[in-house]
Formats: C-alpha cells, structure tokens, sequence
C-alpha cells in the first residue's frame, strides 16, 4: 500500500459545437467532453511525539481540462490537542496540469493516542471540492525512558520502606520524581541511583554493627550457637552446619567403638600347693646305722 492518499474530484462537462458540412452546405454538432477534476495527494499516516511539531508536504493538482481559479485551502483535527497549519491557504489560479506545493504543520500537546487532521482544497470557478484525511498517531517520545526510571523509582520506594535507617535519604527520591514530570530522565536515574548505593551503604553498616555487637556477648550455651549462625552474614549457615554434622558423627563413631571393646573376665589364681615337709633325719643314727 502506498504511503501517500491520493483524492480526487472529477466532474464531467459537455461541450457542443456547430460545424459546416461539406458538398450540401449543411451544419454537424460534435459534443466534445471535458473533465472537471482536482487531486490532493498526502501521507497516509504520520507519526507525532508529546509536544512536537511536525511537517509535511500536500500536493495539489488540476488534473482536468479546466483552469481552477481562487482555490482556498484549510485543515481541521479532530482533537482540540492537534494543532494543524498550512503555509499557504489561497491560491489565485491553478492552470490545468498544474500542481502545487503546500506544507502542513501539526503541533501536539495531547497524550498518546490516534487521531486525524482533514485537508480541503475549493476552488470558487468553477466550483470543486476535494478532502484528504491524515491520521496522526501520537506516541510517547520517552516512553522507554520514563519507563525505565519509574521502575527504578519505585524499586529504590520499596527499599526505603524496609529499611527505616535509609528515610532520611527520601528527599533525593523526591527531585527524583520531579525531573522525571520534567523529561529529565538521565538527571532522575542518577539521583535514584545515589540514593539507592546510600541506603545499601547504611544496610551494611546495620549488618556489621550486629555482628560486632553478637561477638561480643559471652558465648556459652545458646549464645555460641547464635553467633555461629551469624557469623559473616546468613551465607555461610550451610558451612557451619555440614561442620556441625561432622563434629557429631565423629563423636558418634568413637562412642561406639568405645562400647564395642570386649570386656575380660578376672580369673582368680589358686594358691600353689603345700609342698610336704620331709622328715627329719637323724643324721648321727645314720651315721651309726
């Protein structure tokens, strides 16, 4: 499909006229027909951003047999947000085949949306009208950009609302949102920005001062399991608690090798036997014996 509309008013004429024959000295009529028409030719469709301007060509042209004179020339929108002027509103004369130039200026200051701006040509002798239609779709230049930093802002919001120590900075998150109503939405990123590492920054210091303040209670009892639990930050819970399995399990393996040990029976020991006293020997009857 053409990018441009072409539309046209035609109007058909009849014209006769009175000429001799030959031989008999006779007359013959020959109607001879002529064509009233006018051709505005426009874009289809044009893209406008929130208060902008912008501009584009009309052509017009007498593509009849008829030269067109005083043809005046307008252009309405349908919206009151629409501003639409021509450079040229009057033409004196416009010959047939002759074309002109016109140039059409749209000012915006409405939000995103489809809207129309209709261009009349009319021409006061003869008597021709034409119309085109434009349809204007007007979007939003800084969409992404206005996007972008409205989701950052409202997630800095959420930060500052968890974390009170970091409400004294909300006053950046306010000129935040005016540069935003303003366009400004490199300035408001950067304040959004400052504001968000701050707070970060006042969450760590919270985090160490509890850490500090947990290694230095006593740490008896349940107090040395807490400060366990926190040591440098929640990350590190699953370290201490495979080390604490480990701790277990060994102390578990040795309790039962320790009951596992065959227990040795005491046996008493008798007493050795009584040897028997011999008797005693009278060495001198032996002797005389």
């Amino acid at each position: 499909m053409s990018p441009f509309l072409i539309a046209e008013s035609t109007a058909t004429t009849t014209t006769t006229t009175g000429g001799s024959g030959g031989g008999g000295g006779g007359s013959t009529e020959i109607e001879i027909m002529r064509i009233l028409r006018m051709d505005l030719i426009a874009p289809n469709k044009l893209t406008i951003y929130h208060d902008d301007t912008v501009s584009t060509p009309i052509l017009l042209e007498n593509s009849g047999d008829y030269d067109l004179t005083n043809v005046r020339l307008s252009a309405e929108s349908n919206t009151e947000f629409l501003t639409p002027t021509l450079d040229t509103t009057r033409i004196g004369s416009l010959d047939s085949g002759d074309m002109k130039s016109i140039m059409l200026y749209v000012r915006a200051d409405s939000d995103p949306g489809q809207y129309a701006i209709t261009v009349t040509a009319e021409s006061e002798d003869p008597q021709l009208k034409e119309t085109t239609r434009i349809y204007m779709d007007l979007s939003d230049k800084y969409g992404q950009d206005r996007d972008e930093a409205n989701n950052k802002l409202n997630f800095a919001e959420k930060l500052f609302d968890d974390n009170p120590e970091c409400l004294e900075l909300k006053e950046l998150l306010q000129q935040a949102t005016k540069e935003i109503d303003a366009d400004r939405f490199h300035k408001a990123q950067t304040l959004i920005k400052g504001a968000t590492d701050a707070c970060r920054s006042l969450i760590n210091i919270r985090e160490e001062t509890k850490t500090r303040k947990s290694a230095a209670e006593p740490t008896t009892g349940m107090a040395w399991l807490n400060n366990l639990m926190n040591y440098k930050k929640r990350e590190n819970i699953v370290v201490y608690a495979i080390i604490l399995i480990v701790i277990i399990a060994l102390t578990s393996i040795l309790f039962r090798r320790k009951n596992s040990k065959p227990k040795t029976r005491r046996v008493k020991k008798s007493p050795p036997p009584k040897r028997r006293a011999k008797p005693k020997v009278n060495r001198r009857e032996q002797f005389y014996s």
